[in-house]
C-alpha cells in the first residue's frame, strides 16, 4: 500500500498554529497571559482525551471534570507531602487513572445514552462533593496551597513561560498519538463500535476491551491534564472542578468538531480564550459567550473543524488549478 504524500496546503495550518503557539509567550510575558496560554493546552490534553470516548467510540461521557480533578489533587496532595513535585505525582496520578477508567469504563458495557451520561456526571458530583467535604485531606473549600515548583528529572520549572512549554511539547505528542490514532486500525475499530457493535463482534473484536480502551485513554489524559494544572496554578481547590466548569469539555467537542483533533485544538483555543476576551461585559459576559457559541453550532453544527477542512479543499483546489494554468503556460 503506497503512503499518500502530505501537501503543503495541509502543512500550513499547523505551522502557523505551531509559530504562534511558540511567539505568544514571548509577546505577552506576564505571569496572567502565560497562566491562560496554558491552560488553553491543559484543556486540550483534557478534552483529546474525551474526544476519543465520545468522538471514536460514541460513548457519552460528562464527567472530564472529576478526572481533572483527580489527577490535580493526587499530585498536589503527593506534593505537599514529599514537599517536592516530581514524577512521583505524576506516576501516582497516573495510576488513578487507570483504576477509574476501570471504574467509568464497565458501566458503559451496562448502560448507553442519556444513563451513561447520568453516571459520568455522577462520578463528577461525587468528586466534586469528597473534595469539598474532606478537610482533612484536601483541605475544604480552601483547597491544597503552597505546592512547590515542577522538578522532572531534576529539571526545575522555576518561571511560568518555562513550564508553558513543557506543556506544549507534551500537547504536541499527544495531537500526533491522536491522529495516528483515528487513523490506526484500532481507531476503526472504535469508530465501528461507535456506528455498528454488534457488526463488530460478529468479526471477532471484543467491544468490551475497545470500550475499555477508549476509557482508559480517557481518563489518563483527563489526569494528565490535572497534573499540569497543578504544576501550572499551584493551588487546587474544588471550586475549579464544579459540573458547570465540567460543561465546557463537551462544549469544546462541538464546536470543534467531533471526532476531529483539529477540531479540539480550535475548541480549546476558542472556549479558554473568548471568555477572558470579554471579561470586560462584567457580570454578562458568560451569557455573550454561550450565545456566540450557540450560534456558531447553528451556523457550523458539525464543528469549526468542518469549516477549515472546507477552506483547506479550496486552497488546494487553488494552488492545483494555478499549477495547471503554469504549467499549460
Amino acid at each position: 500500500m503506497k503512503r499518500k504524500k502530505i501537501s503543503v496546503t495541509s502543512l500550513i495550518l499547523p505551522v502557523i498554529m505551531l509559530v504562534v503557539a511558540v511567539v505568544l509567550p514571548m509577546i505577552y510575558s506576564t505571569n496572567y497571559y502565560i497562566q491562560l496560554f496554558s491552560q488553553t493546552l491543559i484543556n486540550l490534553v483534557a478534552v483529546l482525551g474525551l474526544n476519543v470516548v465520545m468522538g471514536l467510540a460514541g460513548q457519552t461521557n460528562l464527567g472530564t471534570i472529576a478526572l481533572v480533578a483527580l489527577g490535580s489533587y493526587t499530585s498536589a496532595l503527593i506534593s505537599q507531602a514529599t514537599g517536592s513535585t516530581n514524577l512521583v505525582g505524576l506516576l501516582a496520578a497516573l495510576v488513578v487513572a487507570v483504576l477509574v477508567g476501570f471504574m467509568l469504563g464497565y458501566p458503559s458495557l451496562r448502560v448507553s445514552g442519556i444513563f451513561l451520561s447520568l453516571t459520568t456526571m455522577s462520578v463528577a458530583q461525587i468528586v466534586y462533593s469528597l473534595a469539598n467535604s474532606m478537610q482533612w485531606l484536601t483541605g475544604g473549600a480552601m483547597g491544597v496551597k503552597d505546592i512547590s515548583e515542577p522538578n522532572i528529572f531534576g529539571i526545575e520549572f522555576k518561571t511560568q513561560a518555562q513550564l508553558y512549554y513543557f506543556i506544549l511539547v507534551i500537547a504536541i505528542l499527544l495531537i500526533i498519538f491522536s491522529v495516528r490514532l483515528a487513523k490506526s486500525k484500532y481507531g476503526r475499530a472504535l469508530k465501528a463500535v461507535r456506528d455498528n457493535p454488534e457488526a463488530v463482534e460478529s468479526v471477532g473484536l471484543s467491544v468490551t476491551k475497545l470500550k475499555l480502551m477508549a476509557f482508559l485513554i480517557a481518563t489518563i489524559l483527563g489526569c494528565l491534564a490535572g497534573v499540569f494544572y497543578t504544576w501550572v496554578m499551584q493551588y487546587v481547590a474544588p471550586t475549579t472542578f464544579t459540573t458547570d466548569n465540567g460543561t465546557k469539555f463537551v462544549v469544546m467537542l462541538m464546536l470543534g468538531g467531533i471526532g476531529s483533533t483539529s477540531g479540539m485544538i480550535i475548541g480549546a483555543i476558542l472556549v479558554t480564550i473568548l471568555p477572558e476576551l470579554l471579561r470586560f461585559m462584567g457580570d454578562y459576559y458568560q451569557l455573550v459567550f454561550y450565545g456566540i457559541a450557540l450560534l456558531l453550532l447553528l451556523v457550523y453544527p458539525l464543528g469549526l473543524s468542518h469549516l477549515f477542512s472546507q477552506l483547506k479543499k479550496k486552497a488546494a483546489a487553488f494552488f492545483a488549478g494555478r499549477k495547471k494554468t503554469q504549467k499549460e503556460g
